[in-house]
């Protein structure tokens, strides 16, 4: 299987290193005073953070403040309500 063009792209990290990037991402979310709500579930880690969207055109991820459509310029992105990210 021939490896797609966003695997070829992204940087191989392992799992702890991905984990430290999560860490310093919230981190700069609150020092940014963002509020970041955590709670451990069975299924693992959910993040909330109020006031903030995630959109994506099925290829990448963008977070955004408030409920704001993607432009025009972003065709194809759709506003998700909940999506599980998997690793690639």
């Amino acid at each position: 299987m021939q490896p797609t063009a966003s695997a070829k792209q992204a940087p191989q990290v392992t799992v702890d290193e991905a984990l430290s990037l999560l860490q310093s991402a919230v981190s700069y979310c609150q020092s940014a005073g963002l509020p970041i709500l955590a709670a451990n579930g069975k299924e693992g880690l959910t993040l909330t953070i109020p006031g903030v969207c995630y959109f994506t055109n099925g290829k990448a991820a963008e977070f955004r403040i408030g409920n704001l459509a993607p432009s025009a310029s972003e065709e194809g992105a759709k506003q998700e309500e909940s999506t599980d990210i998997q690793p690639r």
